[in-house]
């Protein structure tokens, strides 16, 4: 919103998405009471969204539930609920603002996903297969829809303050004391505070267009960042996005250092051994084909 650009919160719980465009500056954003996990209110949504504004520039899949418990001792409802909630309302969003995204010939697509993507803890199995179902499907949509103008990423904070830590971690020594002992797991020995982390995501597709496609990029709150994070360069694409649609009314990251890749260079070079090997290819089939007149003349 400091930038320019029309926000929509959409949250389960209206009063959170009233408060986050509380938050936000300048005029004309909406919040918009919506169950992310439920397809006829999802388009409901996007179908209001676009009568309002005529566009969904940037959509910002930021919707997380956890649960706290062993595979043997999660039910098939508890596994489906954080399933829903952490992974197919990614679906059900993207689903329907993709068409509007494509008609426009562009978008940026920014999906919320977790370290425990990459390298998670025990008894959390619903939780780690839905993040790291979110890095896969990040990277499959970039695949899909990058040579057409859209880019998909995701980012993956490390702890940040929010209810949901806090209700997990309430057992033991106390939420405060938890909280301590989150801190100084993470690298940079303090959990996020989501009242400053937005400056982090919802910039990222207008400051570095073009820059990232497919790429998890770690803030350095709380995360690995040895782990693999893949990316391609598709070009860029200047186009100023003016209008955000965030699912959730909580904000995730920490800081606005990211891990990802710039890939320029990495791009040229693939390119260069590509037209080499092809080079190659061409010289040694003539020289092949060269090789097999010469046999049929001396015959």
């Amino acid at each position: 919103a400091s930038m320019g650009d029309w926000v929509v919160a959409a949250d389960i719980n209206g009063a959170n998405a009233n408060a986050t465009i509380a938050m936000c500056s300048g005029a004309n954003h909406l919040a918009i009471t919506c169950d992310v996990g439920d397809e006829q209110a999802v388009n409901a949504m996007v179908d209001q969204i676009i009568a309002h504004y005529g566009t969904v520039d940037v959509l910002v899949n930021n919707t997380g539930i956890l649960l706290s418990k062993p595979l043997h001792e999660t039910s098939f409802a508890e596994w489906n609920r954080v399933i829903t909630v952490n992974l197919s309302s990614i679906y059900l969003c993207s689903h329907a603002v993709l068409p509007h995204m494509l008609t426009q010939g562009r978008g940026s697509i920014i999906n919320l996903a977790s370290p425990h993507s990459f390298a998670t803890t025990t008894n959390i199995a619903a939780y780690a297969a839905s993040k790291g179902g979110v890095v896969s499907l990040t990277r499959q949509m970039g695949m899909d829809y990058g040579r057409k103008g859209i880019r998909t990423n995701c980012v993956v904070p490390g702890a940040i303050d929010t209810p949901m830590l806090r209700s997990d971690i309430a057992h033991g020594a106390g939420v405060e004391a938890s909280l301590a002992g989150w801190a100084k797991a993470q690298p940079i020995g303090r959990v996020g505070n989501p009242t400053t982390s937005p400056k982090s995501s919802p910039g990222w597709p207008v400051m570095t267009p073009g820059l990232y496609w497919g790429q998890p990029s770690m803030p350095m709150a709380g995360c690995w960042p040895n782990s693999p994070h893949p990316t391609t360069r598709i070009g860029s694409n200047t186009t100023k996005m003016p209008r955000t649609i965030s699912n959730c009314a909580g904000h995730c990251g920490s800081t606005t250092q990211h891990y990802g890749v710039r890939v320029g260079v990495f791009v040229a070079v693939r390119e260069a051994v590509l037209v080499l090997v092809r080079v190659l290819v061409r010289v040694l089939v003539r020289v092949l084909v060269a090789v097999r007149v010469l046999v049929d003349v001396r015959v």
